[in-house]
């Protein structure tokens, strides 16, 4: 799965020229805390932040601190995965995506992946399901996926709603595997509370043998 076959949402750009009054207002507006900044051929030169543009004269133009510009994106052709390391190591609301000549095509808003994840055709591939119960100010996807790739699975359907306590949300995770002990035990190594789950364990199917052995021996 890579980058470009998820969906990107309308989100605004920003040009050099741009004053910091106009580029706060466009954030708000799209309600993200990060939007891009292009040059006139659509080429991307970086991306603003609205804490960076919060230090600064409203009516002073991008382009005179551009030295506080952030330099990240990915490319169409990048594997999904990468998204979640940027969206943690940037701890940005939004991620650009360029092409090979480094040329603005789209912006990934966290929703984006997550909505494109939980379109994916999955109902027919075998799997456990999983629901973890975070809160809302250590939500992590890269350490999610680490954990889920540290026992061999792979994330295929990923959903987000809310707990039931404000502070909390709910991630609803679809792994490659059909066994999850092993997974649930790394996630709550990590701290991470299980909500819910749904899959076959060796282990049951180990007691399960063992109770049909003991019956057979006593039927003899």
């Amino acid at each position: 799965m890579i980058v470009s076959e998820i969906q990107l949402s309308l989100v605004p750009v920003l040009k050099p020229s741009d004053a910091v009054s106009f580029a706060m207002d466009r954030m708000l507006e799209s309600r993200l805390f990060d939007l891009p900044v292009v040059d006139e051929d659509q080429r991307l030169l970086g991306m603003l932040r609205y804490e960076t543009l919060e230090e600064q004269d409203e009516d002073s133009s991008l382009e005179s601190f551009k030295a506080e510009w952030k330099d990240f994106s990915v490319r169409s052709s990048d594997p999904f995965v990468r998204l979640l390391h940027l969206f943690e190591q940037d701890q940005t609301t939004a991620v650009p995506v360029v092409d090979e000549d480094d040329f603005h095509v789209g912006t990934v808003q966290v929703h984006d992946l997550a909505a494109w994840l939980a379109t994916q055709s999955v109902v027919a591939q075998p799997g456990g399901l999983l629901t973890l119960k975070v809160a809302q100010n250590n939500y992590s996807l890269s350490e999610i996926a680490r954990i889920a790739e540290s026992n061999n699975g792979t994330i295929i359907n990923l959903r987000l709603s809310p707990a039931d306590e404000p502070e909390f949300m709910l991630i609803h995770l679809k792994l490659n595997l059909m066994d999850l002990t092993y997974v649930m035990a790394t996630f709550e190594r990590f701290g991470y509370r299980i909500q819910s789950f749904n899959h076959q364990s060796h282990l049951s199917d180990f007691y399960t043998e063992r109770y049909d052995a003991l019956m057979r021996y006593l039927d003899i």
